[in-house]
């Protein structure tokens, strides 16, 4: 029979007294002190239970972020694709520009970059037809009067380049290029007064426009005024210091001075950036037979 709090029947028969006040021992304990394997067993499959759903559960978030992943790599793939498809069919700027004006054909910008893109190839003729295109749809687009105006000067149409130049002023007082650009015209004609004009306005709208500089320092050079193009060659080059035109210039400028080892630290470094600068070697050859001449005198 089951024990009453770990004593025998017998003890109770013997000491009645001592079974007072004591409860049946719990169901768990069997005669001897054994743990019941019922409970157990129990303990173990809540366990396994437990540990069932986790991995069902482990295995259904696996498989949900492999689909994403999927999902995901066929979208990047996709991508990929689509901008080979695009990039192969851009095989030059003018097939990209095309591109554009196809997708915005009301807009002025593709057909400005196209028009500037045909200008750098020498195709004059249809970069002036491109530039009206985009001037009949935005007429007053001062970057594009500008950049007819700079096909219509190089074209030796003065009086149409200078008009353009002034329109696009006209629409935006505020573009320092025109005015850059009517400075190089006015140069040109010998109106040297309205050329330092019109780079001063240039550089005191945009102080970092390097090609209004070299443009004012040889209008000064031009006059004489020595000082005043070094300044200006030198405000230049700290703008852009491996720009070897200007250090060409600025050797000039040198040399009419008499200085003539700066004049052929500057041809140097001009040679050193472009080795193929005709200009710039035969400035040093020119100095060198100058020194030959000096020793031999």
């Amino acid at each position: 029979e089951p024990a009453l709090g770990g004593l025998t029947k017998g003890d109770i028969n013997e000491f009645p007294s001592l079974a007072k006040g004591l409860e049946p021992a719990p169901a768990c304990i069997k005669q001897g002190g054994d743990l019941n394997m019922d409970f157990q067993v129990k303990k173990t499959n809540k366990k396994k239970e437990r540990l069932f759903r986790y991995n069902a559960n482990s295995i259904k978030f696996s498989l949900k972020n492999f689909k994403l992943l999927i999902f995901i790599f066929l979208i990047v793939v996709l991508f990929l694709l689509s901008t080979h498809k695009r990039n192969s069919s851009w095989t030059d700027p003018a097939t990209l520009w095309k591109d554009v004006i196809k997708k915005g054909p009301k807009k002025a910008r593709g057909y400005n970059n196209l028009g500037g893109f045909y200008y750098k190839q020498d195709k004059i003729d249809e970069a002036v037809q491109i530039y009206i295109i985009a001037l009949k749809l935005e007429p007053n687009n001062a970057l594009t009067h500008n950049n007819l105006g700079t096909i219509y000067h190089a074209r030796r149409q003065i009086d149409r380049a200078i008009n353009s130049y002034i329109t696009a002023l006209t629409v935006k007082p505020d573009y320092e290029k025109p005015y850059n650009n009517l400075g190089k015209v006015y140069a040109e004609l010998g109106r040297i007064d309205e050329a330092i004009t019109q780079f001063r306005i240039a550089l005191k709208i945009n102080p970092e426009l390097i090609e209004a500089h070299n443009n004012l320092a040889n209008v000064y050079a031009t006059q004489g005024r020595l000082d005043e193009a070094i300044s200006e060659y030198m405000a230049a080059l700290r703008l852009t210091p491996d720009a070897p035109e200007i250090h060409y210039n600025l050797g000039t400028t040198y040399q009419t001075k008499g200085l003539k080892d700066k004049a052929r630290k500057e041809y140097e470094l001009a040679l050193k950036l472009k080795p193929d600068f005709t200009l710039a070697r035969q400035a040093i050859e020119s100095l060198d037979r100058d020194f030959q001449g000096f020793r031999l005198r």
